[in-house]
């Protein structure tokens, strides 16, 4: 696996735990063909229910630097689609959130949302992500 630092070292670290998280889905061999995508999201949960989050971190409500890639962490149906304002800042901040204090805290923090909210956040998170782990040769 490459590994080349450009992250926060929590989001290092998660992306480590996520590696193994995925290598694991890969292995389970479902019945149902899983796309790359569909294996990073089950990480994602199998992460969340793992892991506590970290103590002393809050997700963060002020804006922090947006993660790279792109320049909206919104996943193009939320960008485009007619949704509420607020489901969008909320999917921001989460992925704000998971970048800067981590994955694991940002996935439980969603889990205070709506179902839609949380894969709408898991969906950003993939979109933000999928690239970078190819990068390294986790997918």
């Amino acid at each position: 696996m490459v590994q080349i630092k450009n992250f926060s070292e929590s989001l290092e670290k998660d992306l480590q735990r996520l590696n193994v998280e995925i290598e694991a889905r890969k292995r389970e061999g479902s019945p149902v063909l899983l796309t790359e995508r569909d294996i990073v999201k089950r990480s994602f949960e199998h992460i969340s229910e793992r892991t506590s989050a970290p103590a002393g971190i809050a997700a963060p409500h002020a804006a922090s630097p947006v993660p790279p890639a792109r320049q909206s962490p919104l996943p193009s149906y939320l960008q485009k689609g007619d949704y509420a304002d607020e489901v969008r800042r909320e999917v921001t901040r989460l992925v704000e959130y998971a970048f800067s204090g981590g994955l694991a805290g940002a996935i439980k923090e969603s889990k205070r949302h709506s179902a839609f909210v949380q894969d709408a956040f898991h969906d950003a998170l993939v979109d933000k992500l999928l690239p970078e782990l190819k990068r390294r040769g986790m997918l």
